[in-house]
């Protein structure tokens, strides 16, 4: 049994890698080929685990029906473990499903539903991820006051856990919105801080560096007087 429980881990790693690799097709038949040890063996957080797993393919591949069934059968198994770990990441997936399909009534609610069990944790990562997340919501429906909000709420919580990464997403999020409203100069201030930090940690090639540059780089060309643009 154990033999097979350590199978069904190696089969789960090598789905994860595909997963990474964006073989899609190949992770499904991994995480499913694991799933079905775990069944055999009975083990339910790891059946849990595999079956989120898949809803996650499901999501990647734009199948947001299917990954919404995935992820709230995990769900259910993870209440049933009292396993909060795993219901705050199922919690978390089926807020990014309803995002992506624009129901952002729902998005909000699992949204919120696990930054309350993140704070009742005093998991202060997972109540950062929360409120970007829900501050990425208000921004997709161009609520900006709102979005400032908590960019900046989870700006701090990020510099608190020392995530350089999500404080950069708030800084840029808090940038694209100041650049949307017309107010350059500020949004600028935003970009440059985000890119600076990028520099510090060696990420000055990430997409997301890349996309900074670029909102820089249009700024900076929108501020130009027309003769002085060099064509």
């Amino acid at each position: 049994m154990g033999d097979l429980g350590g199978k069904a881990n190696s089969i789960m790693n090598i789905g994860a890698l595909y997963q990474i690799e964006k073989n899609y097709s190949n992770a499904l038949t991994h995480f499913n080929d694991a799933l079905k040890i775990y069944e055999e063996l009975g083990n339910l957080k790891e059946k849990a685990k595999s079956i989120r797993g898949i809803g996650e393919i499901y999501f990647l591949q734009r199948l947001y029906d299917e990954a919404l069934e995935k992820s709230e059968e995990a769900l259910v198994i993870f209440e049933h473990l009292d396993n909060i770990k795993g219901k705050v990441e199922c919690l978390n997936n089926l807020g990014l499903i309803y995002q992506s399909m624009e129901n952002f009534s729902e998005a909000l609610k699992y949204f919120e539903e696990g930054f309350e069990i993140s704070e009742n944790y005093n998991d202060l990562k997972n109540q950062a991820n929360f409120l970007k997340n829900i501050g990425s919501l208000y921004l997709a429906q161009k609520l900006f006051k709102k979005a400032i909000k908590y960019f900046e709420d989870t700006e701090k919580l990020f510099t608190k856990v020392g995530d350089l990464e999500g404080k950069v997403v708030c800084l840029q999020s808090i940038g694209l919105i100041m650049k949307e409203q017309g107010k350059t100069s500020k949004a600028l201030v935003f970009f440059d801080d985000a890119l600076s930090i990028l520099n510090k940690i060696g990420e000055t090639e990430s997409s997301y560096a890349i996309e900074i540059k670029k909102n820089i780089d249009d700024i900076r060309k929108s501020q130009l007087k027309p003769k002085q643009i060099v064509k």
